[in-house]
């Protein structure tokens, strides 16, 4: 199972959605799969909404820093593994942003970071687990 960030930062912040998505954390356990990207989106996020609520209109450095901790702590408990992101990987999130992506009009509206998910996902045949349902509109799980 491919994670999303939305997954993560759903769980991290207890949000309504959180306990079911632990729960298909659990099942997938040694099985769950992220990238770098999602790291990266995942930590952005948390600073974001921290900085949100705090009234900022960004975050500090130390933010970043608490918040990539955080999710990389997160990230090892669920034992997910990191995965390498392939020039194939790639050239298939172009592809996807052509048909899936909010610049080709689909409702999916995935951006950068969803189509990179797809393309991981669909490289390792593997479903996506997300918060939202934006990859619901696409042809992977």
């Amino acid at each position: 199972m491919f994670l999303d960030a939305s997954a993560i930062v759903a769980v991290l912040l207890r949000e309504a959605e959180a306990p079911l998505l632990l729960k298909a954390m659990e099942a997938a356990r040694g099985k769950l799969r992220y990238s770098p990207l999602v790291r990266i989106e995942a930590v952005e996020r948390l600073v974001r909404r921290k900085a949100e609520r705090a009234g900022k209109a960004s975050g500090a450095a130390e933010d970043f820093a608490e918040a990539a901790e955080l999710v990389l702590g997160f990230l090892a408990a669920v034992e997910a593994r990191e995965m390498h992101i392939t020039t194939g990987m790639g050239e298939e999130a172009v592809r996807v942003l052509a048909v899936y992506g909010a610049a080709a009009g689909h409702p999916a509206q995935l951006d950068l970071a969803g189509a990179l998910t797809y393309a991981c996902a669909k490289a390792y045949h593997i479903p996506v687990l997300a918060s939202d349902d934006r990859f619901k509109g696409t042809d992977i799980a």
